[in-house]
């Protein structure tokens, strides 16, 4: 690690503790102070998300140094009616990044809801996935790449929209994982095969292009068997993902990695893929909303296939709404997929007569 700490303010402290250094102790005390900044370092690794920060307060005669007070200076008594409220003899320090403490709660009409009001920006809500991404996804490995400079870069679009109060869809800004089996352009598409280890897409998939229009931001590609062929995500050429509420067992498949990706607070939402049962089988594994739409309801245009009369590609998200509102974007007709029909769907919240009437 660089030095941080060099002469000049090792002298400062000196001042400030009333010490006198000789030679000897300034090296002794210089190595001892990179020391504590490493640690620092190290300290910066660890997954605090969902502790609220706390700390002790104590009261000291000397509150101030003497020689360093000036006219202008708060007294001590000011100081101390500036303390934060206590409790069981803690200071009650307001938690850093609120919205970010608890990722598992925000959903996408949430996070909508959030943007519009400022209350947090689409950048620092990406940036909370990525650094959940780098420390979660050691032991669950739903990723196969991350796309972390054009995320962030999206990210901030949307913020400069935000603030310059355009309007901007529900999926705007929105962190989304996708299958990689899913073309986005100028990106890999291994499928999880070694045999398409280097491909890299020469056009976005039609869900893509649709999605880029609503302005997500793509987190970057998830896990699956080898060619969607398999139903647990262990048969990919790259690496086995395991399901985030036990490690011991999978998170089911083809789209496991997409399951897993969302289950784990690693994406607010994400795209699958479903033959017979690929998204609706992992999303039961690990706890989401998968659905699988209609044949024929969203265009197949940019997936890789593995059986095109069975094929369709769907989301994985938190909440049914949140599973609609994807749906309702990347659905419709597509000159590009012969077999897709007109049916884009208006998602709408049903009413509890509405919901009365239906059978199973």
């Amino acid at each position: 690690m660089a030095t941080i700490i060099n002469e000049k303010i090792l002298g400062n402290l000196e001042e400030l503790a009333r010490l006198k250094l000789k030679t000897e102790g300034k090296e002794k005390t210089l190595k001892d102070l990179e020391k504590i900044l490493e640690y620092f370092e190290e300290l910066k690794e660890l997954d605090v998300e969902g502790i609220l920060p706390m700390t002790g307060g104590t009261f000291s005669k000397n509150v101030f140094r003497e020689d360093k007070i000036d006219k202008n200076h708060l007294s001590r008594e000011s100081a101390v009616k500036q303390f934060p409220e206590t409790q069981d003899g803690f200071l009650k320090v307001p938690p850093v990044f609120e919205w970010s403490m608890d990722l598992n709660d925000l959903t996408i009409r949430k996070f909508h809801k959030g943007l519009l009001n400022r209350e947090f920006s689409a950048l620092e809500i990406t940036q909370a996935f990525l650094g959940r991404i780098e420390i979660a996804d050691k032991e669950i490995g739903a990723y196969l790449s991350l796309f972390r400079e054009e995320a962030v870069k999206q990210a901030e679009k949307i913020d400069i929209a935000v603030s310059q109060s355009k309007n901007i869809s529900v999926l705007a800004g929105v962190p989304l994982a996708v299958k990689d089996n899913i073309l986005i352009e100028g990106e890999r598409a291994t499928a999880a095969s070694k045999i398409l280890e280097n491909y890299v897409a020469s056009y976005d998939a039609t869900v893509i292009k649709k999605l880029r229009q609503a302005e997500t931001v793509f987190l970057g590609k998830t896990n699956l068997d080898e060619f969607a062929m398999g139903a647990s995500t262990e048969n990919s050429a790259f690496q086995v993902t395991r399901n985030p509420y036990d490690k011991e067992r999978v998170p089911g498949g083809s789209s496991g990695g997409s399951a897993a990706a969302v289950a784990s607070r690693m994406a607010l939402a994400a795209l699958g893929s479903d033959t017979n049962g690929s998204i609706r089988q992992p999303s039961s594994f690990c706890g989401t909303v998968g659905l699988k739409p209609t044949y024929g309801a969203v265009s197949r245009h940019g997936l890789i296939a593995l059986g095109s009369s069975l094929d369709q590609i769907g989301p994985i998200a938190k909440t049914v709404e949140d599973a609609a509102i994807i749906f309702e974007a990347i659905s419709g007709r597509d000159e590009l997929d012969s077999t897709s029909v007109d049916s884009s769907f208006n998602f709408k919240e049903p009413s509890l007569e509405e919901v009365r009437k239906l059978k199973i």
